[in-house]
């Protein structure tokens, strides 16, 4: 399903059919991402919510537009807003994964209440620190560059080499090549300008407003991954409603890497309203 934003199209999909007497989560993916990667989450979630997967601008079916300025952290927002309303769902929580999870924290600060509750995974509030942002954009910039410049495959087999994946080395190799393929499959445009508009070089950093949040907050991250560890046990003494998980033997990518204890601590908490 699309729903049209300024002239270019959104995907939005229900990861099981529809009960509008049910809740709704909205899922947002990360970076390289589609709203298949939820696919493996929804086999372990309870049946009694909604499931909704949305492929950010520039990812998955979603258009992929040259013009920037549908990537910046605003058309971001109000295209998940668009969403939203076509769901008409009265109770909706928001769930982001790293790129994902600034989006959603971005649109739970832009517009307050209009959400239940705010599920953030490996998620930052953004760099603070002027000469680190600086640094940060350019490297995106020079990825973005990279990205547009050589084989969709040579960019991909780098970025998941990463060391903030390796952690991943231990899934099936059924699974590491699925999601291989369905990074294959990314509108280099599209990956490149999400860089260009919403890196977390790009981003304005939000730390100084995480206190301004009023609605409930759950913050995961992995065991494994020190740099969002700290990050997210930052947040967690900012955000006044929030609760931290640091979920054991995963990594960056927490609903993959341990996909039954992510879908448990997600349903105690949505399931606690």
């Amino acid at each position: 399903m699309y729903v049209d934003f300024e002239s270019v199209k959104i995907n939005y999909e229900f990861l099981r059919p529809e009960s509008t007497n049910l809740p709704y989560i909205i899922l947002l993916h990360g970076f390289t991402g589609s709203l298949q990667d939820w696919d493996q989450f929804e086999k372990f979630f309870p049946k009694d919510f909604n499931l909704v997967g949305i492929d950010l601008i520039g990812h998955g079916k979603s258009d992929s537009p040259y013009d920037l300025r549908y990537y910046s952290t605003e058309s971001i927002i109000r295209q998940i807003k668009k969403v939203k309303e076509a769901i008409t769902g009265k109770k909706v929580f928001l769930l982001g994964y790293s790129m994902g999870g600034r989006a959603a924290l971005n649109y739970a600060l832009s517009i307050p209440y209009d959400i239940e509750g705010l599920i953030l995974e490996s998620a930052t509030a953004g760099i603070t620190n002027p000469a680190l942002k600086f640094e940060r954009e350019r490297t995106d910039r020079n990825l973005a560059e990279f990205i547009l410049s050589n084989p969709i495959e040579k960019f991909v087999d780098d970025w998941m080499s990463k060391e903030i994946f390796q952690t991943q080395k231990n899934l099936p190799h059924s699974i590491l090549n699925e999601i291989r393929n369905r990074k294959l499959d990314c509108n280099k445009t599209g990956i490149a300008n999400s860089l260009l508009g919403f890196s977390a070089g790009v981003m304005n950093p939000v730390f100084d407003k995480l206190s301004e949040l009023r609605i409930p907050v759950q913050l995961i991250c992995g065991e494994l991954d020190n740099k969002f560890v700290d990050i997210n046990h930052h947040m967690h003494k900012l955000i006044p409603n929030s609760k931290l998980s640091v979920i054991k033997n995963a990594g960056h990518n927490v609903h993959l890497e341990e996909t039954k204890q992510y879908a448990d601590v997600v349903y105690s908490f949505v399931g606690s309203f």
